[in-house]
């Protein structure tokens, strides 16, 4: 007859470890993305970029719905 070993961690202690390199990983990389360029900034290059575009409607709703009612496309609207 076979015996089967038996872990004595509970399930909770035996993921743990992982859990704890999980959360240290991202609060790393967060607060690096953080220093590097704050939101706002981030915002302005966001609006630079899409103002130039022509794929996309940037802060113009209106000319988003008679462009989706036109082309039979949906919105998709994205708020910061």
């Amino acid at each position: 007859m076979k015996q089967r070993l038996v872990s004595s961690l509970t399930p909770i202690a035996a993921i743990a470890p992982f859990v704890l390199a999980l959360t240290a990983f991202v609060a790393s990389s967060s607060s690096a993305t953080a220093q590097r360029r704050g939101e706002g900034q981030q915002v302005l290059d966001d609006r630079e970029l899409m103002l130039d575009s022509d794929t996309w409607i940037y802060g113009d709703l209106e000319r988003g719905l008679r462009e989706s009612r036109k082309t039979g496309k949906p919105i998709l609207l994205v708020f910061r």
